[in-house]
């Protein structure tokens, strides 16, 4: 009788229920696109249902969007068909899509006639639907090619042989008119291969790998990547104005006690510990190019305040990071840089949220790092977010100045002879305007030269310069006897950066106490 049953169902009921899944599907999506099946395999007594061979793509009269996905298998499985057909009611254990491949191309003016909230309506208005669960549902093998193009340009996501693992699935009414953009109780997520670049061409973001858990509440990204897709000669020629070539390449990133729920509403990033192992900064610019008009770059706080979504993170330190700047200046032939090695820090309560901010301390970001590997620099920043001002502090060891001559021969086309840095402390106050404070710079020995700016080579012009600059203006030492304290006086140039303010607040402070 079971044996004669599943036969009917096997060579009749098998071509039927393709049929109807797939007219069912192209209703559901308004007819946009067009769904075959090679083949639909019923097991009524293994209560599950094989798919093999599904392709779902777009018509042609959509010329906006190509879509274009194919799903090797999916799989089924602990299906009541008896609950099914009698009482409309679906329970099943566990779906299994594997090795699915998806393509879509979007025009960036064109919207998307499907949203997930639009799908969770659908869903929540199917009565074989209501009050299901599903205790599992997994994608094996996704791969995925997003692009979206202009006339010019256009920017493409892709990610290849990536898995998605949901767990206890709710598609009852209030799940899916709930704000949740997943409606299961945990997730796993390990996206592989994972690029994205940027609409103009510039930049292409990767990573080998984001592994996300709901279940220990954690992520975990490896090799992150961010690559400029030119070389430093060509990258300028790509903008109208002087812009930082930024490459970045950080090893792996861990998140600790990351809030799964504010996540899966999209509310934001809300976690305990975020840890950066190993980052490389590498930032160039090249001055050729005119300054940008009309530039206000934000302040440190109002860059939190202007991030588009919840941030809060307890602790965030790096690891043995390094950064290096280096600038081309039009006049100079060679490249001036400064390198600060074996960076770490340690930035607390790093948070936008003001309710957060006003019922603990603000947020700090401490430095330890070695500048020029030649000595240690120790600096710790407080930024209220109930004001714009900064405090910044710091101490710098003993160290042989000409170690800086990489950077002022070609940026400053200054040279020091010679020169011994005893150490250096430093107390600032930086606001939206001005910054006040002081700077004990201790220093013996110090002897520099003026270099012409086209040869960089130091004329007899230039020596007689170095020479009075030496004997009457430049002071030699200022040591702890006789110690001159250098005065913070300086206005911000509201056009330039953040570090820029920092860098020429410091400066004021340094050239009373050489005699400046």
């Amino acid at each position: 009788m079971v044996g004669g049953i599943q036969i009917y169902f096997s060579f009749f009921l098998d071509s039927q229920i393709k049929q109807t899944l797939t007219n069912r599907v192209q209703q559901s999506i308004n007819h946009s696109f067009s769904l075959t099946i090679n083949d639909l395999d019923l097991h009524l007594l293994g209560r599950r249902i094989t798919i093999s061979g599904a392709t779902l793509s777009s018509k042609k009269q959509d010329k906006k969007n190509n879509l274009y996905a194919t799903i090797e298998d999916i799989h089924i499985r602990g299906i009541s068909f008896w609950q099914l057909l009698i009482y409309q009611k679906l329970n099943l254990k566990k779906v299994q899509i594997i090795n699915p491949h998806i393509s879509l191309t979007k025009a960036p003016s064109s919207n998307s006639s499907i949203t997930p909230r639009d799908i969770r309506k659908k869903l929540s208005s199917n009565d074989v639907l209501k009050q299901q669960s599903i205790p599992k549902f997994s994608v094996t093998g996704l791969s995925l090619n997003y692009t979206t193009k202009n006339k010019q340009n256009g920017s493409s996501l892709s990610f290849r042989d990536s898995d998605i693992h949901l767990y206890e699935i709710s598609l009852d009414s209030a799940a899916l008119t709930s704000n949740k953009i997943i409606t299961a109780k945990n997730i796993i997520t390990d996206f592989r291969d994972l690029q994205y670049r940027t609409a103009n061409g510039v930049y292409k973001l990767s990573t080998n790998q984001i592994v996300f858990s709901s279940f220990d509440s954690s992520m975990n990204i490896r090799s992150l990547q961010l690559k400029p897709q030119f070389d430093k000669a060509s990258f300028p020629k790509q903008f109208k104005y002087e812009t930082n070539r930024i490459s970045l390449n950080i090893p792996t990133v861990e998140i600790q006690n990351l809030d799964p729920l504010q996540l899966n509403k999209a509310n934001g990033i809300t976690a305990q510990k975020v840890q950066i192992n190993k980052p490389n900064l590498d930032i160039f610019k090249d001055k050729h190019a005119p300054f940008p008009p009309n530039r206000q770059p934000p302040l440190p706080q109002q860059m939190l305040k202007n991030i588009p979504f919840t941030l809060d993170i307890d602790s965030l330190s790096i690891e043995n990071g390094n950064i290096k700047y280096s600038q081309l200046n039009p006049r100079a032939d060679t490249t001036g840089y400064i390198l600060f090695a074996d960076l770490n820090a340690d930035f607390t309560n790093l948070s936008n949220l003001q309710n957060r901010t006003k019922k603990t301390n603000p947020p700090t970001l401490s430095v330890r790092t070695n500048v020029m590997d030649s000595a240690r620099l120790q600096v710790q920043f407080t930024f209220p977010t109930s004001t714009l001002k900064q405090h910044i502090s710091g101490h710098l060891d003993s160290m042989d100045m000409r170690a800086f001559n990489s950077a002022l021969e070609p940026m400053a086309f200054v040279r020091v002879d010679k020169g011994q840095i005893l150490d250096m402390n430093f107390d600032m106050v930086l606001d939206k305007q001005e910054a006040t404070g002081k700077v004990a710079f201790r220093y013996k020995d110090l002897k520099i030269s003026l270099l012409d700016k086209e040869s960089k080579k130091e004329d007899f012009g230039k020596k007689m310069k170095s020479l009075l600059a030496n004997t009457i203006k430049i002071k030699s030492k200022n040591r702890a006897e006789d110690l001159r304290i250098g005065k913070v006086n300086f206005k911000r140039i509201e056009r330039k950066a953040v570090f820029n303010y920092w860098w020429k607040s410091l400066l004021s402070g340094l050239k009373p106490s050489i005699g400046l």
